[in-house]
């Protein structure tokens, strides 16, 4: 199984560098911890850890590229408020692959952020545990699809959230484990 990650992982750093070979690809390799550091610029691909404490912070955040959670264990998360996992902005993409996790502690921290025609796409697990904390988020006609799991446990938890011609799409599990908490909500769009 490990050398079918490898070649998986192989296979997606050679299509970054044949399908756009002037463009960037930030890695955070396998074993590696990033602390209080967002990983960005130009396509990203987390393979380790990446831990915030700050508010306002990211775990993948570089708008108009790819961006990878996975695959492996890798692992993202935030400590604080409005510290998103992974935000897919200004016509991106993210990707939460499988058994890779994104786990936030904050209030209004969400697992998944797509704004501006971007897309995220969740085949892993995706926990919240703070107030007002989605499991993916998406405004701004963007698209959420969950093939994984998406645990919310603070009040106001939502597992997804669609807003402003925004779409959701959920053939996973989403459970949510607090007061005044849903699974999908599409509100103004």
């Amino acid at each position: 199984m490990r050398g079918t990650k490898r070649i998986f992982a192989a296979s997606v750093l050679i299509c970054f560098v044949f399908a756009a070979p002037a463009q960037a690809v930030t890695v955070n390799p396998e074993g590696n911890t990033l602390v209080n550091t967002t990983l960005t610029g130009g396509d990203c691909q987390n393979l380790g850890i990446i831990s915030t404490t700050s508010d306002k912070r990211y775990g993948i955040f570089s708008p108009g590229y790819l961006l990878i959670n996975g695959p492996g264990a890798a692992v993202i998360e935030t400590y604080g408020l409005r510290t998103h996992g992974m935000f897919a902005d200004d016509e991106s993409t993210a990707w939460n692959l499988m058994s890779a996790a994104i786990e936030t502690w904050g209030d209004s921290a969400h697992g998944m952020v797509a704004s501006g025609d971007s897309l995220a796409v969740n085949w892993g697990a995706i926990t919240t545990h703070g107030e007002n904390s989605y499991g993916m988020f998406a405004t701004g006609s963007s698209d959420l699809i969950n093939h994984g799991s998406i645990v919310t446990n603070g009040v106001w938890g939502l597992g997804m959230n669609v807003a402003y011609g925004s779409s959701a799409f959920n053939d996973g599990f989403i459970t949510t484990a607090s007061d005044d908490a849903v699974g999908i909500l599409v509100t103004l769009g």
